[in-house]
Order: C-alpha cells, then structure tokens, then sequence
C-alpha cells in the first residue's frame, strides 16, 4: 500500500501569500502499537492540539479496538515518514522525521526492520507541512524516548527463579509503554480525594520515593512495566510459589528483605529484596497515610477475580506468612513488582 498525502494550499483574500507561509504549521502521527497498520497522520494544523486529535481521529478509525496514541508529533519545516509490514504478516512498524522524506524514511525504514526482523516492510505513508519557512521543532518522537527506555531496562536489576525472571526492586515509572502518563497524586491528600471518589481511572502517588498504584494502572493493557516486562498474573505468583516452597510461612521467609521488617528479617535467599512499604487503603481508616510500612508487603497482580468484578488480585508477605487476596480495585494502592516477558 502507498498513500501520498498531497498538501492543500487555502487562499484566503484577505491574507497575502507571504503571511499564510509565515504562519506556522503543525503534524502529527498516531499509531495502534497493538497493530502497526493502524495508523493516522495530520498536517498543515494551526496548533499541536489540533494535527494530533485529527491524527488520533484517523487511526481510531481504522484501529480494531480504539487504542492509538500520539507518536509523533512536529511543527515548521520537515516530513513524517512512517513504514509498517504487511499486516499479513505481522505488525513490525517505525516512524522517522526529518527535514526531507527521504532522510525521513531511511530512519523510518531502519526502525521498521529492527522490529520485523529484517523482513521487507513495504506499507509507507508520509506527510509534510506545506510551503514552510519556520525550522523544524521535534514536540513528541517516541523513538527517542524507547531508546532511552531501553538504556534503563538494560540497567533494571533481575533475579532469575526456575523459569522466570522478576525485577529485583519495586516499580518506579509513571509511564505507561505507550508514552501515555499515569496520573500521579500530587501528595497522599490528593490520592485520599480520588479514592473517596471511587475513580476507575489508573492512579499513582509517590510517598518517601517509593510509588504506590491501583489495580486499574497494575492491569491497564498499555503496560505500566518497562520495556520486555510487565506485571505478573495471579498464575505467575503461583509457579514463584510452586518453584520455591508451598508452605506460605516458609515462602515468606525465604522471600523477604534481610533488612527494613520491624519483626524477624527475611532471608531473601533469591535476591529478590521484598520489602515492607506497606500499602494506603480506605476501608482501614488509612487512606491518608500509608499503612503498615515495616510489617507488610503488598502487590498488585494484573488479574481480576474469578468470583467478583469488583476485585483484583493482590499478593501480600506479612512476615509470618504469605497469601494472595481480593482486594476492591478502586480502594487500596499498593507496590508493584514486574516480571520478564517470555
């Protein structure tokens, strides 16, 4: 498939030529990550806001379930390249900006193998601003940002138990692998308001450096983990617990931080340093302060229970033992600890 997006001049009488190329444009590009062949472009816009609704507008509509997102997005001078593989074949995409199409698609080209293995990726769209003297500004390429998410998920410490391998440390991002942000709580008094609210929405609050979520951020289908993970099911505690003990005492034990518990240290014979932040809940009186830190702790699976909607999935090590449990999905925040992709 090959789409050339042809730029429209308006003439408007009352503005002389020079003016109307003096007058800035904006683009922008949208894109189902879930499915490369979905996408949507705009150019040509008096303002930001404007080229990236038409552009979500556009990928919605060819989207299967409704999930673009900006990817792209630039003002002044420059093209907008975006290539993707058949969707025969797979969903391998990658978009590329520059000044020229051709410089535009050379990086989109590079991008688009890197992710379909080399195979030919022959679908290409592109769309410039038209008769333009402002330089090109780069607003939003989240090419850039994966690069530099990818540097920090090379960073993120792992510990490697039977056949999965976790996170050696709680999840600190507000990001979700879209680019599109959480909601962060300004501070536990704006967090205890929206919970009052019973918000379905995904949330956040940060609270002496350590972040705490809801279950709607924990099994949001964007993926609040780094690149390469996510968060675990209520089957993946499971295998954990069938590879190192079935006894929930002696699981906790062996599991559990050296340091940081009020009671008898963990051993932590993994490495996988859980430790006990506690947990911020309204039905226990303690939605403004967190709860318990030094005795327990909690996360958050992306499963929902099997008996009631209204619950998700939560593993908790309590010092003495250790248990998964219901828990409202609008009430409680708590930690959450990713696994590696297979």
């Amino acid at each position: 498939m090959k789409l050339k997006l042809i730029p429209l001049m308006l003439l408007i009488p009352s503005i002389s030529n020079a003016e109307v190329n003096n007058q800035n444009k904006f683009a922008a590009l949208a894109v189902d990550r879930n499915n490369g062949f979905a996408y949507g472009f705009a150019y040509d816009n008096p303002k930001s806001t404007i080229a990236e609704k038409k552009a979500l507008e556009e990928c919605n509509l060819r989207s299967k379930n409704n999930n673009c997102s900006i990817v792209l997005s630039w003002s002044g001078e420059g093209c907008g390249v975006y290539r993707s593989i058949d969707e025969n074949v797979g969903t391998a995409y990658g978009w590329g900006i520059a000044k020229s199409r051709g410089e535009a698609d050379i990086i989109a080209t590079r991008e688009a193998q890197k992710r379909s293995g080399g195979q030919n990726v022959s679908n290409f769209v592109w769309a410039c601003n038209s008769n333009i003297k402002n330089k090109l500004n780069v607003i939003k390429n989240l090419s850039l940002t994966e690069k530099k998410t990818n540097e920090k998920t090379a960073n993120i410490k792992t510990v490697t138990i039977g056949n999965q391998t976790w996170m050696a440390e709680n999840l600190s991002s507000i990001q979700f692998q879209n680019g599109d942000n959480i909601f962060l709580a300004k501070n536990i008094a704006e967090y205890s308001n929206l919970v009052k609210k019973n918000i379905t929405q995904p949330l956040a609050v940060r609270v002496n450096k350590e972040y705490y979520y809801n279950w709607y951020a924990a099994s949001d289908s964007r993926n609040i983990c780094p690149q390469e993970f996510r968060v675990p099911t209520e089957n993946d505690w499971n295998i954990l617990i069938n590879t190192v003990s079935n006894d929930p005492q002696e699981f906790d034990t062996k599991m559990r931080s050296k340091t940081g518990w009020k009671g008898t240290p963990g051993k932590d014979i993994y490495g996988l340093n859980i430790k006990p932040m506690g947990f911020m809940d309204k039905s226990t009186g303690s939605d403004d302060k967190v709860y318990k830190v030094g005795l327990l702790g909690r996360f958050w699976t992306s499963s929902e229970s099997t008996t009631d909607s209204s619950f998700g999935k939560n593993f908790a090590f309590f010092g003495t033992t250790s248990s998964m449990s219901n828990w409202y999905k609008d009430n409680p925040v708590t930690s959450i600890r990713c696994i590696k992709s297979l």
